[in-house]
């Protein structure tokens, strides 16, 4: 007997089209719950160092004082040089003369000019002019020249100072330099005018080469040794008690060593103790008296 399973519905009918029967659900398990991660700690950024307090640089009233006291003393110093005085009002006199006094000396040299020039025609006056701008032309011609040769000459002493640093010490670039303008002053001009900095660099690398005590990076020369002290000389023995005092004797014609000599004693003074007043023990006869005046007083008596 068949199954129940495999009896046929009568009623169903067999489509081959038809999608087949769907497959019985299967029970998924649940999704594990996971928690959110905790916020992280906020960090608060540590404090700013605090400021150094600021010196003021305000002047205390002993500093103010001090400078006003040292500006008026240099201002009087500056007028009694120029002025020879420190009298605010006899400057002003003098100010007031020496500017008369140029006044003067400008109204006469233009009235001068003015005499001169109304004495001259009309083309002498333009020739005239002409000339004094021509002289001022060539005096700024002069100037500028002079102006551009030694923008000139300092840009070229920076140049080759920039390229002498790059081989030479620069406690000898001084020295290097100069030996190098010795160099250019025998070159002729169209060798001059081939000096370039690719030149100029190979002479103080050659330099350097025949300096080596000279060159970058060579030890600086140690400074020159102390000169030992002279010791002194003893100083003479004192004299005995009693004898003259001694003398020295400067050498003539060479060092020789300094001999004291005894100096002679001054001879004793023969009126020592005693007066020209009449009548006492140590009384001057009347030779002493005499000759008292003449030596002592340069008086001669009779």
């Amino acid at each position: 007997m068949p199954d129940d399973d495999d009896t046929l519905d009568p009623t169903s009918v067999y489509d081959p089209g038809a999608a087949p029967p769907a497959a019985p659900a299967v029970a998924q398990p649940p999704a594990p719950v996971v928690a959110p991660p905790a916020p992280a700690a906020v960090v608060a950024p540590p404090a700013p160092p605090a400021a150094p307090a600021r010196r003021s640089n305000a002047l205390s009233d002993e500093e103010k004082a001090r400078l006003n006291d040292h500006k008026d003393r240099e201002k009087r110093r500056l007028l009694r040089e120029e002025y020879g005085t420190d009298d605010e009002a006899e400057v002003a006199r003098i100010r007031l003369e020496r500017k008369k006094k140029l006044d003067e000396h400008d109204a006469l040299v233009a009235a001068e000019a003015e005499r001169k020039r109304s004495q001259m025609s009309e083309v002498e006056q333009l020739q005239a002019e002409v000339a004094s701008l021509k002289s001022e032309n060539e005096d700024l011609k002069r100037q500028l020249a002079e102006t551009k040769k030694d923008v000139v000459a300092k840009e070229q002493d920076s140049r080759i100072q920039g390229i002498a640093i790059k081989h030479v010490r620069l406690d000898r670039v001084k020295y290097a330099k100069q030996e190098f303008r010795e160099y250019v002053v025998k070159l002729t001009d169209v060798e001059k005018r081939r000096l370039n900095e690719v030149t100029i660099d190979k002479w103080f690398k050659k330099f350097a080469t025949d300096n080596p005590d000279m060159a970058l990076g060579a030890p600086a020369a140690p400074p020159p040794a102390a000169t030992p002290p002279v010791p002194a000389a003893a100083p003479p023995a004192a004299p005995a008690a009693g004898a003259p005092p001694l003398r020295r004797v400067l050498p003539a014609g060479g060092a020789r060593p300094v001999v004291p000599v005894p100096r002679q004693a001054a001879p004793a003074d023969p009126f020592a103790g005693k007066t020209m007043k009449p009548g006492l023990p140590n009384s001057m006869t009347p030779k002493e008296v005499r000759e008292y005046a003449k030596s002592k007083l340069n008086i001669t008596m009779r």
